[in-house]
């Protein structure tokens, strides 16, 4: 059964692991167009599911990029 604890547990375990594939992302020069885009999906569905989870209305230009 999922609870609001598992869900909470679940969402603290995704601002570690963020935190740590956001340190070990290199600075690139050239920009690195895959990395970003593949940073920004993770990025925009975590988003989504806060949204859904906060009962917010979500739309994909309202996020601050």
């Amino acid at each position: 059964m999922i609870t609001v604890e598992f869900l909470r547990d679940l969402y603290a375990h995704m601002e570690w692991a963020d935190a740590r594939v956001w340190a070990a992302a290199p600075p690139a020069t050239p920009p690195d167009d895959i990395l970003r885009n593949t940073l920004l999906h993770i990025y925009i569905v975590q988003r989504a599911f806060l949204y859904v989870w906060t009962n917010r209305p979500f739309r994909l230009h309202s996020i601050n990029v």
